[in-house]
């Protein structure tokens, strides 16, 4: 049982510190932890931390981050366009953390004051094309947006965002914006596999 006022590692300070653990088969097992991070962003989590062969984490997580911007260039030290216009962000989701397999599953994703529900999953294998799941549905929609808070995650370079993925997507939200262009109603279906797109379905409105 640890609750310190702050913990400084480097430049960063994590304040607010509370975390309940006790060992268990493989790792750790988180009861409770919490968190303040830079960019004012509070972290809970509690699950499985795996610390052996595969390590990583699994179990739920909630994260809520009120200056995206600062986060971003604490977590990954640049900072994205579509990451400053983001007023606040966050999740609430069962997740799946490796170095090679994110999973975020009973998703519910914030950006900005637009909600959505859905699933994120990323696969990066050691030498093989890595391959990405988007499925989500909600509100307003900056489609750079979510690629920049999913790169944060994922560890992209967001120079090259997803340029070595398969990508499958699946959205249902209004307004979206993508490149500056801007439709009352999206619900697609579709693959992205090298350099040939797959369309199941497509319907925009507005």
């Amino acid at each position: 049982e640890l609750k310190l006022p702050a913990i400084v590692a480097g430049d960063t300070t994590v304040r607010d510190v509370r975390l309940s653990a006790e060992p268990a088969e493989g790792g750790w097992k988180i009861g409770a932890l919490h968190a303040t991070l830079p960019g004012r962003a509070t972290l809970e989590a509690s699950g499985d931390l795996l610390t052996e062969e595969d390590f990583g984490f699994r179990g739920h997580m909630l994260l809520a981050v009120a200056q995206p911007s600062g986060f971003a260039a604490w977590l990954s030290n640049e900072v994205d366009e579509a990451i400053r216009r983001l007023p606040s962000a966050g999740f609430d989701a069962r997740v799946e953390l490796t170095a090679d397999r994110q999973v975020f599953e009973e998703l519910e994703l914030s950006l900005g004051g637009a909600r959505f529900d859905g699933r994120i999953e990323n696969v990066q294998p050691e030498g093989q094309r890595g391959k990405m799941l988007l499925d989500l549905s909600g509100g307003r929609l900056d489609l750079e947006g979510v690629a920049a808070f999913a790169a944060l995650f994922v560890g992209q370079d967001t120079g090259a965002r997803l340029a070595d993925h398969d990508l499958d997507f699946k959205v249902k939200a209004g307004p979206v914006i993508v490149s500056g262009l801007t439709a009352e109603s999206v619900d697609t279906q579709l693959r992205l596999r090298g350099d040939t797109l797959e369309v199941d379905r497509l319907a925009v409105g507005g």
